[in-house]
């Protein structure tokens, strides 16, 4: 169990004592994790223990993708027991990323390390994203071949989706079936009553279905009922999906442009402007010893003398180990100055990305203000791919001159 996290807890005044104790005896005797104790006490205690953890310096993981092969050799119910599994190992090292949701348990690590006999590295994840890679990995039969193995109950074949299971196989001669009655390939005549010799007789409309009648449709059928006439509109465009198309094209343009940018200058200006419009981006560049604010999508004064070490944990260093950052802005002393700098643009949210040439980080976009993530860092994404293409095409043709 996390006491680090307990302790936290009970300095910052978020949950009283009492119910500390409670959710610490309720991880012992139910074995699940503290954290998942916690939040089962009340709902509110959920969105401030993630604000909590938080503030952790590992990198954040926005996706949970475990990796099967390290699961199946952990001890069975590992991974439920401490919210945490694995999700990647280095080639080389044999370094593995274990996402968690307490980072502040060193005991996760400590067991990681030690079954599967490797060093390990640790990533944070919030409790719905681990829970539903956990639920995941049991729906697909990950664990159940350890759990049948234990029991020495061999595991059952599930038949296809809409298919009939096999009948059980018996010593017994099947008995022959009587056959039914042929189904009438013609239906019979009804005995309903002709119609009228004063109803009008009944005509083809010339219409297609889905476009609308290019006829005149009959007002009664052949029994001198009434004939409601049915068309169907044509769907209107959808406003949300107006909007999508815009901004693709929009992030197409501008994908355009950095691909003809003369400067490196123009390629920074291109990614002030345009990587988060509805928020805020700043510009790092990347430095021997330090990240040295660049360009900014505001006014502000005394941009060049904010910079963070690369000697401190900060978003960017988890951001290049990671391939990005989406969270919350620690609110450690290394960020301040950046704090400063945004001042009311800052949201809940930072995502900060690098631009890569030749593969080493030149560039560092943080981003902040924005309201749909997914949208967002997508669009950041590939904004800092077209960026880093733009800055090696730019370096190519200065070597030549």
């Amino acid at each position: 169990m996390s006491i680090e996290t307990a302790r936290r807890l009970l300095d910052g005044g978020l949950v009283p004592r009492a119910e500390v104790e409670v959710s610490l005896l309720q991880s012992v005797i139910r074995e699940i994790s503290l954290v998942q104790a916690i939040a089962m006490q009340r709902g509110e205690y959920g969105a401030l223990l993630e604000q909590e953890l938080a503030r952790a310096t590992v990198p954040y993981v926005r996706r949970v993708h475990p990796k099967i092969e390290l699961c199946s050799v952990l001890p069975m119910g590992l991974c439920e027991r401490l919210l945490a599994l694995p999700v990647r190992q280095e080639a080389i090292t044999r370094t593995v990323d274990v996402v968690a949701v307490d980072p502040f348990d060193s005991h996760i690590q400590q067991e990681f390390s030690f079954h599967l006999d490797a060093p390990v590295r640790m990533l944070r994840a919030s409790l719905a994203d681990v829970v539903a890679a956990l639920d995941g990995m049991h729906t697909g039969g990950a664990f159940a071949a350890g759990v049948n193995e234990m029991l020495g109950v061999e595991r059952e074949k599930t038949p296809a989706h809409g298919s009939e299971p096999p009948p059980p196989v018996t010593d017994e001669e099947p008995t022959a079936q009587p056959s039914q009655p042929p189904i009438p390939l013609v239906q019979r005549a009804s005995n309903a009553p002709r119609p009228l010799a004063s109803a009008p007789p009944r005509t083809t409309s010339a219409t297609a279905p889905g476009v609308g009648r290019t006829g005149r449709a009959p007002d009664h059928d052949e029994r001198g009922e009434p004939v409601i006439g049915l068309t169907r509109a044509k769907p209107e465009a959808s406003a949300a999906l107006t909007r999508s198309r815009l901004r693709e094209a929009d992030l197409v343009q501008v994908e355009r442009q950095l691909a003809q940018t003369k400067s490196p200058d123009d390629v920074v200006e291109l990614l002030v402007e345009h990587a988060c419009p509805e928020g805020s981006t700043l510009v790092f560049s990347v430095k021997p010893d330090a990240y040295v604010a660049r360009s900014a999508s505001f006014e502000v004064q005394g941009l060049r003398d904010v910079s963070l070490p690369r000697s401190r944990p900060n978003v960017f260093q988890a951001a290049l180990e990671s391939g990005h950052y989406l969270g919350k802005l620690p609110e450690t002393l290394v960020h301040a100055l950046i704090r400063d700098l945004l001042a009311e643009r800052l949201g809940p949210e930072v995502y900060a990305a690098p631009v890569l040439v030749t593969g080493r980080a030149t560039l560092m976009l943080l981003s902040t203000g924005f309201e749909r993530s997914f949208a967002t860092t997508r669009r950041i994404d590939r904004l800092a791919a077209a960026a880093g293409d733009a800055l090696e095409r730019l370096l190519i043709e200065r070597k030549k001159r």
